[in-house]
């Protein structure tokens, strides 16, 4: 037979409620979302296998394991890409001249058939 006052429930007692909890935010690397390897050869348009041979020379970002799969981080990516930017060697042809040397191209091709 149990013993009703050893089974008895005993009030529970709650924590003490902080009057002015400010939420907190969290580090700004809990907002960065993780992208896999596929999601990476679609940013950078680099199969996997240049993108490790490229991490392996110091030119791309270095992976990050997560669940056994390499990871990269979107902000890792998005640096990456703005530092290709960068370093591109100026704007390119005007669009107007590109146009006339697609055109010149173009009749030289039909006019060599």
């Amino acid at each position: 037979m149990r013993n009703p006052q050893f089974h008895a429930r005993k009030p529970r007692k709650s924590a003490p409620v902080a009057a002015a909890c400010e939420p907190v935010a969290p580090p700004p690397v809990l907002d960065d979302p993780i992208m896999y390897r596929p999601e990476v050869e679609i940013a950078v348009r680099k199969s996997a296998t240049t993108n490790w041979r490229a991490e392996r020379d110091g030119k791309f970002p270095a992976h990050h394991m997560h669940g056994g799969r390499a990871a990269w981080f979107r902000s890792q990516i998005a640096r990456h890409l703005e530092s290709l930017r960068e370093r591109a060697t100026g704007p390119g042809p005007a669009p107007a001249k590109a146009i006339a040397a697609r055109q010149r191209a173009a009749a030289l091709r039909r006019a060599e058939v």
